[in-house]
């Protein structure tokens, strides 16, 4: 009875034709602090740990968080939104704020989720009551399963990437505590942050915790995501108010990459995911392929950089350099589970045509044979 009465007022506030005043809001309030009381004391208070919200969501508590967020966005469009207008509006989030002494953070989680509309709706409250859960000192392993939240459903807009700055350190030494997906979003966010300041922030505090807590897959992920951002900056290059991918390199990732060279802690996983940033990148490619190949010669079974470069007209414009790229990625090549040497044969005849160094052609032919091509098999690109 108490789960239908949760989804009856949930679903209601849900519907965007549903238009309530302040007494009918007010009314259904009144109902879901009685149910929560209830369910305080009925719930079970588990969150699985490797998808926190998705369990949040489907959960009693968890709906009348939603509901309650929904609840304060219908009361600001009838401007009634302070706690002297709908007192139990505020009671309610206090009391969910409250379910983290009790070991049953469902509520929490979603209103984690909701933290861009929280400051926007009422900063000194989720400054007060809500982001301090966030640090483990203050709330212990819940505060896992509210960056879970976060980092699934949290848009980062410039108010919450200023809010949650001062927190990052102390997540970053609780990364081993987050589930392998979670981790994975919590390195695609830093990306994501890296990538918005206007000045590149690798040097400052927050960040060089990041690179030195993280492990080789968490800035696998990171690298990754700004793969992604990068080639939707390349797919942006008609946008003359977008950033180009070359001008990204130059403004924040030069400095990732010097910095992660100069930390000898560079991973497989992370460097050929960063060796992939090549296919977005045009007048950069020399100093970025200088760096690279300073790096460990990355294993990645499952590459798609060799059949990029088969396809890529700027094989023709810095030939040397990306000679040497190929013949880095070879090197780190297993023979037996190397499938790309169709596309190295390509790659070679275009190097050729370009006029690469001999010597640096020679290298990748040799390299190729060495992961199980035939010593004929580069016949008629001499």
């Amino acid at each position: 009875m108490k789960w239908a009465a949760v989804d009856l007022i949930e679903k209601r506030f849900e519907s965007k034709a549903s238009e309530l005043d302040g007494p009918s809001i007010q009314k259904s309030l009144g109902l879901a602090l009685m149910l929560h009381a209830s369910l305080r004391t009925t719930s079970e208070g588990f969150v699985d740990p490797t998808d926190p919200l998705q369990q949040a969501i489907n959960h009693p508590v968890g709906k009348l968080a939603l509901f309650a967020v929904r609840a304060l966005s219908r009361s600001l469009k009838l401007d009634l939104s302070s706690a002297e207008d709908l007192p139990d509006l505020w009671q309610l989030l206090n009391s969910l704020v409250d379910d983290v002494e009790h070991g049953k953070p469902h509520g929490l989680v979603v209103l984690a989720s909701q933290l861009h509309f929280m400051l926007y709706a009422n900063r000194e409250w989720t400054l007060e009551r809500l982001l301090p859960l966030f640090l483990w000192e203050k709330s212990g392993g819940t505060a896992a399963s509210l960056w879970a939240g976060f980092f699934f459903w949290g848009p980062l807009s410039p108010p919450v990437v200023e809010t949650i700055l001062p927190l990052l350190p102390q997540l970053f030494v609780h990364l081993e505590e987050l589930s392998e997906r979670v981790r994975r979003r919590a390195s695609e966010y830093q990306a994501t942050i890296v990538f918005r300041q206007p000045e590149s922030p690798i040097g400052q505090p927050w960040f060089r915790d990041y690179l030195r807590l993280s492990s080789d897959e968490d800035r696998q992920s990171f690298a990754r995501q700004m793969q992604q951002i990068l080639s939707e900056l390349s797919n942006e290059k008609d946008n003359e108010k977008a950033e180009s991918p070359d001008s990204m390199w130059g403004r924040v990732l030069v400095a990732y990459v010097d910095a992660r060279l100069e930390s000898g802690t560079i991973g497989d996983r992370e460097w050929s995911a960063v060796a992939l940033w090549c296919r977005f990148l045009d007048r950069s490619i020399p100093e970025f392929v200088g760096r690279l190949v300073r790096g460990p010669e990355p294993y990645d079974q499952h590459t798609s950089i060799f059949h990029h470069l088969a396809d890529a007209e700027h094989v023709y414009q810095y030939p040397d350099d990306i000679a040497r790229f190929v013949a880095h990625m070879l090197g780190g090549q297993r023979r037996g589970e190397f499938w790309y040497h169709d596309d190295v044969r390509r790659i070679v005849r275009k190097l050729q045509k370009a006029g690469a160094s001999s010597a640096l052609v020679a290298i990748v032919k040799n390299k190729t044979i060495e992961l199980g091509a035939s010593n004929s098999f580069f016949e008629g690109a001499a």
